[in-house]
């Protein structure tokens, strides 16, 4: 399994998320999202190795699901909620709860509208 990442995200499925979050009023930036295994907070050394890299964002999620997507040939795109600044970037000890917070702020977006199930019929 060994999927080509260089067009991992559809172009077309973009488009629909900018046009529906603009409708919606959501403010979107697009951008290079750096993965890293987890399940902790990454180091300040690895915060500056990634944006050495060109990521914009870090997290460990979203990235396992991409690869096995399109491994599968499926048309993807993905939307990550920023939850928190990086460490080293913020000037406090970083917390579970400034996470939950942040996704209380989004809790009420519904990321099914945009994309609503299709029935096939065989």
């Amino acid at each position: 399994r060994f999927p080509d990442m260089a067009f991992a995200y559809s172009k077309r499925l973009n488009k629909i998320i900018d046009e529906v979050a603009r409708q919606e009023g959501i403010a979107l930036r697009h951008g290079v999202y750096g993965y890293m295994v987890g399940p902790s907070y990454e180091t300040p050394a690895e915060i500056r190795a990634l944006r050495v890299l060109g990521a914009d964002a870090v997290g460990m999620s979203t990235v396992h699901e991409v690869v096995a997507a399109s491994h599968a040939g499926a048309e993807t795109v993905a939307v990550s909620c920023i939850s928190n600044l990086a460490a080293g970037v913020a000037k406090h000890a970083l917390t579970m709860e400034e996470v939950l917070e942040a996704g209380k702020k989004v809790q009420d977006v519904r990321f099914s509208r945009w994309f609503p199930p299709k029935i096939v019929i065989a």
